[in-house]
């Protein structure tokens, strides 16, 4: 419905979702690629409603009342745009009165965002956006609007967060993110620019020294002899995975399927950096796969019928989140019983690959081909490279092998 220079259209709000699971249904007037939005006290789900026709779906009657609505809209727009030429959207905010958008609070809007993420296969991301909302909202009140939080208001967050014991780089997560969320509502125009509460605001970050096993660590563990019917020892085989494909990302452990078998090789491309990762099926890795699957879609048997909706759902990757904290627990169990002074996690297994190939004299330069970080800077994925390229890289996760199990 289109209103000389600007458009009236009916929507749902999804920057604004309910507990209930419903969104607000609006009125949208745009106009030169801003808009604002007329509350209609109606809120409905994803199924209750067609975004191409613009109608509430099975209630004439609902759809009559709100047809009411735009045709005044529409009324009230035509009036003052023959009042006077180029109407701004300002002055439409004006005619309507404060709009949705601009009531939006910091905990709504950053909801929505972790929402959106969700659904544009950014679930991971959208978990780091929760996580810090919820250790902010422990000492900071984000139930206001934009323009309420102050330069203050981060300093005094910074002080009582450290108070309590927070590390400075878990600090660093919750700041950058909050920052994030307030260039979003800049650029969506929800608050001016003039605002911007970062600007003289340096977040702080502390140094991260990543703790990782010796060679001698490593084959003690190897060497455990824990029994298949052991409760750690499900935690112990993916402990052991981790470090035999080169240091493999949790995450894209769990992802793996029969699909990313190709011969004789495992290739699958790496969650976060989008690597593609080309490594040979080790004898080991392959015992280890059949002790681990169940007979599912995924190669270790975690989050099978839901691996699909791993980077999409925010339900799916709190789950994921919690296979991650027992595995991680049973590590460090792992680490009493051998009497490391160095507590066990997938990401001290997953680092100390890099480690111990350092100790055994391979290269700086070799040890980045086998993390798979050469390859983005080239333009080139190891499943592209040369024969003897991937024949020597499986040289040398092999002596890495050798070297921990002994053979």
């Amino acid at each position: 419905m289109i209103c000389a220079m600007a458009t009236v259209k009916l929507v749902l709000d999804k920057r604004r979702k309910k507990k209930s699971g419903a969104y607000p249904l609006v009125i949208r007037i745009r106009q030169a690629g801003k808009y604002v939005d007329v509350a209609t006290n109606q809120e409905l789900h994803e199924h209750q409603f067609d975004d191409k026709r613009e109608v509430v779906i099975g209630n004439k009657s609902l759809n009559k009342s709100l047809q009411k609505e735009i045709d005044t809209c529409r009324d009230k727009i035509i009036h003052l745009e023959q009042m006077q030429d180029d109407v701004s959207i300002e002055q439409i905010k004006a005619l309507f009165g404060k709009s949705q958008k601009s009531e939006l609070t910091i905990v709504e809007f950053w909801q929505q965002e972790a929402v959106r993420l969700a659904e544009i296969g950014k679930a991971g991301n959208a978990g780091v956006y929760l996580s810090a909302l919820r250790g902010l909202k422990r000492v900071m009140n984000l139930d206001i609007p934009f323009k309420e939080l102050k330069h203050m208001h981060l300093l005094e967050a910074e002080t009582v967060l450290l108070k309590n014991g927070v590390k400075l780089n878990t600090l660093s997560v919750y700041m950058r993110t909050l920052r994030a969320i307030c260039n979003k509502a800049i650029l969506v125009d929800i608050v001016e620019q003039g605002w911007y509460p970062f600007f003289r605001y340096k977040i702080k970050k502390g140094k991260s020294v990543p703790k990782t096993l010796n060679l001698e660590q490593m084959q003690r563990y190897f060497d455990l002899n824990l029994p298949e019917q052991h409760p750690l020892y499900r935690s112990y085989c993916i402990g052991k995975l981790i470090f035999l494909l080169r240091g493999i990302n949790f995450k894209d452990l769990v992802k793996l399927t029969n699909k990313q078998i190709l011969g004789d090789r495992i290739i699958y491309e790496r969650s976060k950096t989008k690597t593609i990762y080309s490594i040979g099926m080790e004898e080991e890795v392959n015992v280890l796969l059949k002790k681990l699957s169940k007979g599912g879609i995924t190669l270790i048997g975690v989050l099978d019928e839901e691996i699909q909706l791993l980077d999409k759902d925010i339900e799916v990757l709190k789950r994921y989140g919690q296979h991650l904290h027992v595995v991680n627990n049973h590590l460090k169990k792992i680490s009493k019983l051998l009497e490391l002074d160095i507590k066990l996690s997938t990401y001290v297994m997953r680092y100390s690959y890099a480690n111990i190939a350092r100790g055994l004299g391979i290269t700086v330069e070799e040890i980045s081909y086998l993390l798979g970080h050469k390859s983005p800077a080239h333009a080139v994925t190891e499943i592209y490279l040369e024969q003897y390229d991937l024949q020597k890289l499986d040289a040398l996760n092999r002596k890495i092998i050798n070297a921990v199990t002994g053979r």
